[in-house]
């Protein structure tokens, strides 16, 4: 228009994986992920290389956003997060990458919104575009330190670990499969 050309358009591609509930979640992801960027790092080509330049955000930040704006909580997510901080803490969130740093960074976006409140989530997101900086925006929202925050983090899915391995019922000794299999057993699906 008026010899302008908008070379930034928010656009997602999206392969079919086969079902049409995975396909709805990928959808959901991408267009989250989409508005998510957008917010972050403005919808302007002018805006976007400003913002890649001085506002650099780890994956977790980034892709934990997006995949609890689309999903909230899930059983992948919790079923990581507790798995994870069985066998150890996490004291650095920036050396994990791909989808482990996604799975945590939603594990932390669900934190805060069930501990803290959901407005919580858009006041960190909309700080972290003024001052640039994630953990300073969380510890400024949220009243405490950084560090603080990452314990608390922690020991809400330590406890929540040990809540599900208290409810766990082991299946009875009648219920057990048998180690060798007679002749006499037929085993079909």
């Amino acid at each position: 228009i008026e010899g302008q050309t908008n070379f930034v358009k928010s656009q997602v591609e999206v392969a079919y994986p086969g079902t049409h509930e995975g396909f709805k979640q990928a959808l959901r992801y991408k267009i989250s992920s989409l508005i998510v960027n957008d917010m972050m790092y403005g919808g302007s080509l002018a805006d976007m290389f400003q913002n890649s330049y001085l506002l650099n955000l780890p994956d977790w930040f980034i892709e934990g956003a997006a995949l609890y704006v689309s999903e909230g909580w899930s059983i992948e997510m919790d079923d990581y997060v507790r798995t994870l901080f069985q066998d150890k803490k996490v004291k650095k969130l920036t050396k994990f990458s791909g989808k482990d740093a996604a799975l945590i960074g939603q594990s932390i976006w669900n934190f805060i919104a069930v501990k803290y409140g959901r407005s919580n989530v858009s006041n960190i997101l909309n700080l972290t575009r003024i001052i640039r900086n994630e953990e300073s925006s969380i510890a400024n929202t949220l009243g405490l330190p950084f560090r603080v925050f990452l314990q608390e983090w922690q020991q809400f899915y330590i406890e929540m670990g040990e809540q599900v391995a208290n409810a766990y019922v082991p299946p009875s000794d009648t219920l057990k499969v048998i180690k060798k299999n007679r002749k006499d057993y037929l085993f079909n699906a």
